[in-house]
């Protein structure tokens, strides 16, 4: 793995993200700002792909989110949809 990117954490959003090995064998990622971590004891490139799985991409949901809140109220009717559609 040449360049380790991390997403932001799924939970609180913070980019104050970390890697590294606790033991030989055992690597993990972990946010500062809440502690959210995941383990693994398949490789460091197992942790990552484990922290940047997402069950919904958190950003298509913020701009839905956004472009609600700044929208008028027809808006409001398709929301369903939108969210839908944003997290595929």
């Amino acid at each position: 793995m040449n360049e380790i990117e991390l997403k932001p954490c799924p939970f609180c959003g913070s980019d104050d993200v970390v890697f590294g090995a606790a033991l030989e064998d055992e690597y993990y990622v972990e946010c500062f700002g809440c502690s959210a971590k995941v383990e693994s004891c398949n490789g460091l490139e197992d942790a990552v792909a484990g922290w940047n799985a997402r069950a919904i991409d958190r950003d298509a949901i913020l701009k839905v989110a956004d472009e609600c809140a700044s929208a008028d109220v027809d808006c409001v009717i398709d929301w369903t949809e939108r969210i839908r559609k944003a997290v595929g």
